[in-house]
C-alpha cells in the first residue's frame, strides 16, 4: 500500500470516529443547549433584520428599514469641521487617538545575483518598525488647526480645491481635517492612478494645491509641466532619504512640517470658517476600473446622512468608542475607508494606521524580528475586502496542510459544524475553544467586528471567516455615488452571501432589466437593477452631465436616486443579495447570455459570482474570466497562488530554480491547475458547464494596483488586464474556433 493511500485510509478512519463522537455528544446535550442558549430568540431577532416594502402588493415598491440608534452629541453637527471641534468636548484631550509606526530601518531585497527585487516596478524593501506611537486627541486637534492655518497662509481659501495624492497614513487623515477646517474642497485621488488618470483628475478639477507623499513627489514633479493650474505642493516627509524632484517654475514646494510651522507662527492672522452644509465639500475620484477616473461631488449634508446611516451598523460600537481600536490600512481615497475612519475617530475609537506590506505575519515588507501591525495593535474593529480575506483563507489552509494529515479535514468538519448550528440559533463554545484561538491570534486576538465591502463576498468565504475567527462579520454594499454604505447586514443577521437591508434613511427599489432576464415580478424572489434613494445620494459626477442624466434622477417627492448598475435579489426576509452586474453581460454566438459577474441560478446551489466561486480553488490567487461574442465558450487568465504552486512543482519534480514564467507554461502544471479549477467550479460550486473556462492562461506577472491591473480596493480592472494579455486571449479563442484540443494554456 502506498504512503498516500495509507494516509487517506487513516484520515478516513479518524474522521469516521470523530463524526460519531461529535454527533453523539451533540444530540445527547442538545436539550441542555436548547434551554441554556434559547436559540429561538436569536432566530426571532435574525428574522427581523431585513427591510420592508412600502407597498407589499407592488413588486416595484420601495424597501426601507429604520433601526433606532442611541442619541449622540455629534448628531447636532452639520459639517466635519464642527464635528472635529465637538469631539474635544466629549473626551479627555490626553486620550490616545491616532497611532502610527515609524520606520527605523529599511533594507532593499536583492536576488542571488545582487540585483534589487522589484514588484510591479517598485523595489521590494523590508522594514524594521517602531512600536505604535500615539497622538492624543488634543495633539490631533492642534495639528489639524495648524495645517488649516498653514494652508491659509499659503493662499488657500474657502472653496478652493485641494487634492490629496498619497498613501494611507496619519498625515492623510490630519490633512483631510485641515482642508475641512479651511472650508476648501477635498479632492481625493488613489495613489495607484496611472499618469493619464492623475493628469486628467488634476486638470479637470483645476487643482492649485496638491498634497502628496515623499514616495510620490518625484512622479508628481515629472508631470508638473502638464499641470498648468498647480501652484503649491505639500509633501509628507518619509524615512531619511535624499529628495529627488524638479518642478516647473512657478510651483512652491514645502514639507508638512514647514506647513505646520507656518500655521503656528502666522495662524493668528486667519479665522477658520467651515463651508455651508449644502456646499460642495469633496470630489472623490473613482479608481478608474473601466477607464478614466470619475469625480463624484459630495456635500457636508450628504456626508452627515451617510454617517447617520453608518451609525445603524456600528450603533453598539459608537456608544463604547474609547474601548475599541480600529486598524486602518485600506486606501483613504476609497469612500468606505474614508467615512469609517472619520466616523470612528469622532466616536472616540482609537485608530492605528498600518500598511498591506507589514499588516500580517506573511506580509512581504516585514524585516526579521519585526512584529506585524495587526498583532502589535490588536484591533477590535477591522475593515477589509474579499481579496484580503481570500488570502487569509489560503494562508490558513497552508498552515493546516503543514501540520498533520488530518488537520485540514478536522478543521473543515468543525467549521461546517459550527456554521450549521449558528444558522439554527446556537453558539458552539467547545468548537470556539478548539479551533478559533490560534486563528484569532493571527489577527491580534481581540477582533470583534469585521466590516467587508468593495466587492462581492462568496457565502463559503463569509462562513469560513466568520466561524474560524469567531467574529461579527458585517457585509455591506455601497458606492462612491451613495457616499458609502447604503446596505449592510445587521449584527444579528445569520444569513450568508447577502448584503443586508437598507440602512437608516436609505430607500431601494428594483428596476426591471429585460435584456438580462431580471424583473421585480420574478419568483420566488424579485430581481432587478438596484436603485438607491436618500439624502445621502451625491450631487453626481464632476463635469459629466450626460452620465449624470443616465445615472441619477429626482422623483416627484424631491428624493434623489442613483441607478447602480448592480443586479439584486430581495429575499422574503427583506435582505438583499447582489447577483449580477449589467456591465459584465456577454452574449455568446448561440444567443445565450453569460455574465462574468453572474451568479449561477441552477438549484440547489447558492449563488455567487463565477470569478468569486473559482477563486476558492487552492491554486488560484486571482482570475479574470473573458468571453467573446462569436464563441460559445469562456476563457480565463489565472494568477496562481505562490505557496500551492510551489507544492505542486515539488510533486511534479520541477526544480526550485526554474523561472516562474517557465513554470506557468509547463503543460503538467497547467493541466493540474485547470483540472482543479473545473472540479472547483462544477463539483464543489455547482457552476453550469458553460460558466467554466474552456482554456486558461496561467500568468506569471502579478496583478496589483501598482501596475494598473487592480483598483486600490483590489477589484479587477478588467479592461486593463485584457489589454495587457490581449495576445494570449486571442490565442485561446483562436484555438477554440479551430477546435484545437491542445494547448490548454499559453505561456506569457
Amino acid at each position: 500500500m502506498s504512503e498516500s493511500l495509507l494516509n487517506d485510509v487513516l484520515v478516513f478512519v479518524f474522521m469516521f470516529f470523530a463524526r460519531i463522537i461529535v454527533t453523539t455528544y451533540t444530540y445527547a446535550t442538545l436539550p441542555v443547549y436548547y434551554l441554556w442558549q434559547k436559540p429561538w430568540k436569536r432566530l426571532s431577532v435574525a428574522a427581523n433584520c431585513g427591510g420592508k416594502p412600502t407597498d407589499p402588493s407592488d413588486p416595484h415598491s420601495e424597501w426601507t428599514r429604520e433601526v433606532a440608534i442611541p442619541q449622540h452629541p455629534l448628531m447636532s453637527c452639520q459639517t466635519v469641521s464642527e464635528a472635529i471641534d465637538k469631539v474635544m468636548e466629549l473626551y479627555p484631550s490626553d486620550k490616545p487617538s491616532i497611532g502610527y509606526r515609524e520606520v527605523l530601518a529599511e533594507e532593499v531585497q536583492v536576488d542571488r545575483e545582487g540585483r534589487p527585487i522589484k514588484i510591479d516596478g517598485k523595489v521590494l524593501r523590508k522594514y524594521r518598525l517602531s512600536d505604535y506611537r500615539w497622538l492624543t486627541l488634543g495633539e490631533v486637534s492642534q495639528r489639524i488647526d495648524r495645517i488649516a492655518k498653514g494652508l491659509m497662509h499659503c493662499g488657500c481659501k474657502r472653496g478652493d480645491r485641494v487634492a490629496i495624492y498619497a498613501e494611507t497614513g496619519v498625515q492623510w487623515f490630519l490633512m483631510s481635517g485641515g482642508i475641512a477646517k479651511v472650508g476648501a474642497v477635498l479632492v481625493t485621488l488613489f495613489h495607484t492612478l496611472n499618469d493619464e488618470g492623475l493628469i486628467h483628475a488634476l486638470n479637470e478639477t483645476e487643482v492649485s494645491f496638491l498634497i502628496t507623499s515623499f514616495e510620490l513627489i518625484t512622479r508628481v514633479s515629472a508631470l508638473s509641466p502638464k499641470l498648468p493650474a498647480l501652484r503649491t505642493v505639500v509633501y509628507f516627509e518619509g524615512p531619511k532619504k535624499e529628495l529627488n524632484y524638479s518642478f516647473r517654475d512657478g510651483i512652491k514646494v514645502l514639507s508638512l512640517t514647514e506647513l505646520e510651522i507656518n500655521g503656528q507662527q502666522f495662524g493668528h492672522k486667519y479665522e477658520i470658517k467651515s463651508l455651508d452644509p449644502d456646499a460642495e465639500c469633496m470630489i472623490m475620484y473613482t479608481s478608474g476600473t473601466s477607464g478614466l477616473p470619475k469625480g463624484v461631488i459630495g456635500t457636508s449634508r450628504q456626508l452627515k446622512e451617510a454617517a447617520m446611516a453608518m451609525g445603524q451598523v456600528v450603533r453598539d460600537v459608537i456608544m463604547d468608542g474609547p474601548n475599541h481600536t480600529y486598524i486602518a490600512y485600506l486606501p483613504q481615497a476609497h469612500i468606505l475607508e474614508a467615512t469609517i475612519e472619520v466616523f470612528l475617530y469622532l466616536g472616540g475609537v482609537r485608530i492605528g494606521f498600518a500598511t498591506p506590506f507589514t499588516l500580517n505575519e506573511s506580509a512581504p515588507g516585514l524585516a526579521e524580528g519585526t512584529t506585524c501591525d495587526i498583532q502589535l495593535l490588536r484591533p477590535t474593529i477591522m475593515t477589509t475586502v474579499p481579496l484580503v480575506l481570500d488570502r487569509i483563507r489560503k494562508e490558513m489552509y497552508a498552515k493546516l496542510a503543514a501540520r498533520t494529515p488530518v488537520s485540514t479535514d478536522i478543521f473543515n468538519y468543525l467549521i461546517d459544524y459550527k456554521s450549521h448550528w449558528i444558522q439554527k440559533g446556537y453558539e458552539t463554545p467547545i468548537v470556539n475553544q478548539l479551533v478559533c484561538g490560534k486563528v484569532r491570534q493571527q489577527l491580534g486576538g481581540k477582533l470583534q467586528y469585521m466590516v467587508v465591502g468593495s466587492a462581492p463576498l462568496s457565502p463559503q468565504l463569509q462562513s469560513l471567516i466568520k466561524c474560524a475567527v469567531n467574529v461579527t462579520l458585517l457585509h455591506g454594499y455601497g458606492t462612491t455615488e451613495t457616499c458609502g454604505a447604503c446596505l449592510c447586514t445587521d449584527f444579528k443577521d445569520l444569513s450568508y452571501g447577502r448584503v443586508g437591508a437598507p440602512l437608516n434613511g436609505v430607500k431601494i427599489k428594483l428596476l426591471d432589466w429585460e435584456e438580462g432576464g431580471y424583473a421585480a415580478t420574478d419568483k420566488p424572489h424579485p430581481r432587478g437593477e438596484i436603485c438607491v434613494g436618500g439624502k445621502l445620494i451625491t450631487n453626481g459626477y464632476f463635469r459629466l452631465d450626460s452620465l449624470n442624466e443616465q445615472s441619477f434622477y429626482v422623483d416627484s417627492q424631491g428624493l434623489r436616486w442613483f441607478m447602480t448598475g448592480d443586479i439584486g435579489e430581495i429575499y422574503t426576509d427583506g435582505t438583499v443579495r447582489i447577483i449580477d452586474r449589467k456591465k459584465d453581460l456577454i452574449k455568446l454566438s448561440n444567443g445565450e447570455f453569460v455574465s462574468l459577474g453572474k451568479v449561477s441560478a441552477f438549484p440547489p446551489c447558492l449563488s455567487f459570482q463565477i470569478e468569486s466561486a473559482l477563486k476558492n480553488d487552492p491554486y488560484i490567487d486571482n482570475i479574470c474570466v473573458v468571453g467573446d461574442a462569436i464563441v460559445n465558450h469562456l476563457v480565463a487568465l489565472v494568477q496562481p497562488n505562490p505557496k500551492t504552486l510551489t507544492t505542486l512543482c515539488r510533486q511534479l519534480n520541477i526544480s526550485d530554480s526554474t523561472p516562474l514564467a517557465e513554470i506557468c507554461g509547463h503543460p503538467e502544471v497547467v493541466k493540474h491547475i485547470h483540472d482543479s479549477l473545473i472540479e472547483t467550479g462544477i463539483k464543489d460550486r455547482h457552476l453550469h458547464k458553460k460558466e467554466i473556462p474552456t482554456l486558461i492562461t496561467v500568468c506569471h506577472q502579478e496583478w496589483s494596483p501598482d501596475n494598473g491591473c487592480l483598483t486600490a480596493a483590489m477589484k479587477l480592472k478588467r479592461i486593463a488586464i485584457m489589454d495587457r494579455h490581449r495576445k494570449d486571449i486571442d490565442t485561446m479563442f483562436k484555438a477554440i474556433k479551430c477546435n484545437e484540443k491542445q494547448p490548454r494554456v499559453h505561456s506569457i
